[in-house]
């Protein structure tokens, strides 16, 4: 199950099919409570690609495996950055990475910092990256600012494979900073811009776990990550080698030209939250 806001290529999932040598079905999932929902069934999915703090909720309700059988091979493969970013108990495996990134029309006269942006009047519409959590996380340290006067009566978000290539000149964008766009400049920023992380689970009720350690051990395979990541605006946790052809920029190694301390990382979940801005803004998100 996806439970992210990108969708995985098709030569990827054909490269899968064909090592393996069976029919992969993934299935979108929308939010925490409709992936939860598919967690207590009797039998699930192999595999669920979500954000890595929700893993923290999933383990306290013992609906997520442990990863020990396949430690050893998680520590040569993952970056220990990113091992270390998990904690004491390894089951979720980071695997995918992104740093959001302001921007505006390269022509537009919202102004050259996000705080001057949200204040101009002519400011008609915000697109945030899209986590919810991530996004009410947002509206709370606004509201507290200048910019708590916001007046919007939508905030809206997008998916990955929907990324504008025109946008309004009175408009905010959350993008992911490794989506290039010549018709755009980044905003400075103080500390809204984040850190997201995605990891790979393995469903307490999983049809047939051995499949589930075979597929999550295929997925750090370097070929299947560069498959993956030509093909979207993240980064690889994998350690990098010799014969991994990636980006520089996408490598794991650049998460420590990253200055954590200036980037949000969530933590947890942020439901009661959520619901308090959703009746306050007329959240609209993708399908």
């Amino acid at each position: 199950m996806n439970a992210t806001p990108f969708n995985f290529p098709q030569d990827f999932i054909k490269t899968l099919e064909d090592d393996l040598g069976q029919k992969i079905e993934i299935q979108r999932v929308k939010n925490w409570d409709e992936l939860q929902a598919k967690m207590v069934t009797k039998t699930g999915a192999h595999l669920v690609l979500a954000p890595s703090f929700w893993a923290r909720d999933m383990d306290r309700e013992s609906l997520i495996m442990r990863l020990n059988p396949i430690q050893t091979k998680v520590e040569k493969r993952i970056s220990p950055d990113f091992i270390s970013l998990q904690g004491k108990n390894l089951n979720a495996l980071p695997l995918y990475w992104a740093v959001t990134d302001f921007r505006v029309h390269k022509d537009s006269t919202l102004g050259d910092s996000l705080d001057q942006a949200l204040q101009n009047k002519a400011l008609t519409e915000i697109h945030l990256y899209p986590d919810q959590d991530l996004m009410v996380t947002h509206l709370k340290v606004w509201a507290k600012s200048p910019a708590g006067s916001l007046k919007l009566k939508d905030v809206s978000t997008f998916q990955f494979n929907k990324i504008p290539t025109d946008i309004s000149k009175t408009a905010i964008w959350e993008y992911p900073h490794l989506v290039k766009d010549p018709n755009t400049r980044s905003l400075t920023t103080g500390n809204s811009r984040a850190f997201m992380v995605y990891s790979m689970m393995i469903p307490r009720n999983s049809s047939n776990k051995k499949l589930s350690y075979r597929l999550i051990e295929k997925m750090m395979d370097p070929q299947i990550e560069e498959a993956i990541l030509t093909k979207l605006p993240m980064g690889s946790t994998l350690q990098v080698t010799d014969s991994f052809q990636i980006a520089k920029e996408k490598r794991s190694t650049e998460l420590r030209d990253l200055k954590l301390h200036e980037l949000i990382i969530l933590e947890k979940r942020l439901p009661d939250l959520f619901q308090e801005y959703w009746q306050k803004y007329n959240f609209i998100l993708p399908n």
